[in-house]
């Protein structure tokens, strides 16, 4: 059964470690969020759009106080230029906020250990057929609960791999948890092989077979779920910026309509003077 998926596993094994390697890198993250998923782009637009919509330093040195009666419209002038430069300086922050939470979105360690454990235990797997020779029954006796340990393992991994949970059993984003996890899994599954072995008294028929087959299964769905994950946080992160996007943009409206509202007073005034 093993010796038949063996070009499987091991192909399994060669693109786990391979992700789990640039998973560990930087650069890796930044092909994602610039190359693939485009995130990068949705900032700048957003920065660019409300900068467009704000009046600018050039047009605020422009307008000129206008008297109105009793009093002119410089206060409303100096009024516009000190809230045009808060708007620019939200517009700053906005930016930087951003830049650095796509970083973290993108940045899901816990999947790049899930990759690592894949590895792990697709080595162990490789290793079974040199055993079975000798150990037959045993064999087929530590791959059940080894199996079972580790699609446990995984679907534990992919629910609850991002949520930050404080139990130490949970630190998937540990470089150390897999290779920790594995281990103890491969124990485990030898002590109770020996046990049930020396003991004979459960009869489990071909479960193991069952179990091997779903673990390499999700071995390769762990791939398509590495992909849905990080498109659902980048979709996630897009709507976070619109609507950070929006409440700028308001006040970049505001001010322009306020430049609007001077800039026409200038108008009129100059008129009625001029006539």
């Amino acid at each position: 059964m093993i010796s038949d998926l063996l070009s499987v596993i091991q192909l399994l094994a060669t693109l786990t470690i391979g992700f789990a390697i640039l998973g560990y890198s930087d650069f890796f993250y930044d092909i994602l969020k610039t190359k693939f998923f485009h995130a990068d782009d949705t900032i700048a637009k957003a920065v660019e759009e409300c900068r467009t919509a704000l009046p600018d330093k050039t047009s605020m040195d422009n307008l000129i106080p206008t008297d109105l009666g009793k009093g002119n419209t410089a206060s409303k002038i100096e009024e516009l230029k000190r809230n045009c430069e808060k708007v620019g300086e939200s517009i700053t922050e906005f930016e930087k906020k951003f830049k650095k939470e796509l970083s973290e979105t993108c940045c899901t360690r816990s999947l790049t250990s899930m990759c690592l454990f894949i590895f792990f235990e697709s080595v162990i797997l490789l290793f079974v057929p040199l055993t079975r020779a000798l150990y037959n029954n045993a064999t087929e006796l530590f791959l059940l609960p080894f199996s079972a340990l580790c699609i446990l393992y995984l679907v534990f991994g992919w629910f609850c791999g991002e949520k930050n949970l404080k139990l130490h059993i949970a630190k998937f984003d540990s470089l150390k948890h897999p290779a920790i996890c594995a281990l103890v899994f491969s124990i485990l599954s030898i002590g109770f092989a020996l046990w049930q072995n020396a003991h004979s008294s459960m009869n489990f028929g071909e479960l193991w077979k069952y179990l091997v087959v779903v673990l390499v299964l999700l071995g390769w769905v762990n791939f398509l779920i590495y992909a849905i994950f990080i498109r659902r946080s980048i979709d996630r992160f897009r709507i976070d910026v619109e609507r950070s996007k929006s409440d700028i943009l308001e006040k970049c409206k505001e001010a322009q309509k306020s430049y609007t509202d001077l800039q026409t007073v200038a108008s009129v005034a100059s008129m009625i003077s001029a006539q």
